[in-house]
């Protein structure tokens, strides 16, 4: 049998090519966040975007807020509780696993240089500490401004439509 002119083989090869070829939804994905949103894709259609261009959601983790312009998630972002200094340093030290050393962006007072004196500032609101991962087109920050939760953010920083590089989800992230 001759597999060259197999009718078989010509439209395995065919379908082959076709599924291969990635949509225009996965060539704008910039990151994959939180396992499932992805920086630079299309905009969900439910539910109706915000005036201010966001957009709650409500997953089995709590509740997620998608930013978005020209129809496309441009950050995502998701409050953690409980805020505390214990919950800011495990999480910081999972994503410098993952993303290598962060930029400390906090502002505290100047007279705040120990933990207590920094949970306090924070406490009343005069100071926060925060850290950012700098990727390529995209960025992460952790920011904890106020007692009752701290902020996750994922941020695409390049036009999604420019880059092709995709970057996988990394099994080790679950955050």
């Amino acid at each position: 049998m001759n597999l060259s002119k197999s009718p078989y083989l010509a439209a395995a090869l065919l379908l082959a090519a076709l599924f291969s070829h990635p949509t225009t939804a996965d060539e704008a994905c910039v990151k994959q966040v939180f396992n499932h949103y992805c920086l630079g894709g299309a905009a969900p259609s439910e539910p109706p975007v915000d005036d201010d261009g966001t957009v709650k959601v409500n997953d089995n983790n709590g509740g997620v807020l998608l930013t978005i312009k020209d129809a496309r998630i441009v950050a995502v972002s998701r409050d953690i509780s409980p805020a505390d200094w214990l919950s800011f340093t495990d999480l910081k030290v999972k994503l410098v696993r993952l993303y290598s050393t962060a930029t400390d962006i906090s502002d505290f007072p100047l007279y705040a240089t120990s933990r207590s004196s920094k949970l306090n500032a924070i406490r009343a609101g005069r100071g926060y500490a925060a850290a950012r991962w700098q990727q390529n087109g995209w960025a992460v920050e952790l920011d904890w401004r106020s007692l009752d939760a701290m902020q996750l953010r994922y941020e695409l920083l390049t036009d999604a439509n420019t880059s092709n590089d995709v970057t996988p989800i990394n099994a080790l992230e679950g955050l």
